[in-house]
């Protein structure tokens, strides 16, 4: 069985990357919380919640690049625990048909 990331591993990895939207490692550390135990849909919900507070001001990055990035990193957390849901729901359904047989 799988262990859940502890509640403070995860507010560390999400405070890493609203202190800092443009450090690619901390949104990698954030997006891979997901496959690490962390609950997806709060990994998603906190790219959403990085993207809305992205700094708008001067930076190397294109401000809306770095929204944009991660709105797209919400959209795939969300759609990869979707899928793995849905697996997990065709899996049980066919364990059931074979076990009534």
């Amino acid at each position: 069985m799988r262990q859940l990331m502890t509640e403070d591993d995860f507010d560390s990895r999400v405070q890493a990357l609203l202190a800092n939207p443009e450090d690619e490692a901390a949104a990698l550390r954030l997006e891979s919380a997901a496959q690490e135990g962390g609950d997806p849909k709060r990994v998603a919900d906190a790219f959403r919640h990085a993207s809305d507070t992205a700094p708008r001001g001067v930076s190397m990055h294109s401000p809306e690049k770095t929204g944009k990035t991660f709105c797209f990193r919400a959209a795939r957390t969300y759609e990869s625990a979707h899928e793995k849901k849905e697996r997990g729901s065709g899996l049980r359904e066919h364990r059931g048909a074979r076990s009534e047989r």
